[in-house]
């Protein structure tokens, strides 16, 4: 808890494709909440940015 601040939920934004880092997040209990098409700039390329969360 900082400045008096309960966490409820921990987002965490994964440059798609990546099996390796959805794989360590779904085995933490996050949860795949959505999918923006297009939005990030990687290596080259438009990538996906799936969103997962884990409610705390």
């Amino acid at each position: 808890m900082a400045l008096g601040i309960t966490l409820l939920n921990w987002p965490a934004g994964i440059a798609l494709p990546n099996a390796g880092r959805v794989a360590l997040h779904e085995a933490m209990g996050s949860t795949l909440v959505g999918i923006y098409r297009q939005v990030g700039w990687k290596l080259g390329v438009w990538r996906e940015v799936g969103w997962w969360q884990v409610l705390l």
